[in-house]
């Protein structure tokens, strides 16, 4: 049985990928590289990428935003 640390495991969620997204951002040249980079950290561990590519990560990531935003001007 394999055990994987806590900060690995939150990759799963949109929250935890988003948060390491945006740790690579301070590191990385640009936003899709920071994407890129974040991906291989997933592929590394679970064997696939998480999104189809940079374009729908984008899109998830706008929607999520857009929605926490209006949850908080509610």
């Amino acid at each position: 049985m394999t055990i994987y640390d806590k900060t690995i495991l939150k990759l799963i969620s949109f929250e935890g990928f988003n948060q390491r997204f945006e740790q690579n951002m301070r590191v990385c040249n640009t936003y899709k590289n920071a994407y890129l980079k974040t991906e291989e950290q997933y592929k590394d561990v679970f064997g696939e990428k998480k999104y189809a590519s940079y374009d729908s990560f984008r899109i998830v990531r706008a929607r999520k935003m857009k929605k926490n935003k209006k949850k908080i001007t509610d």
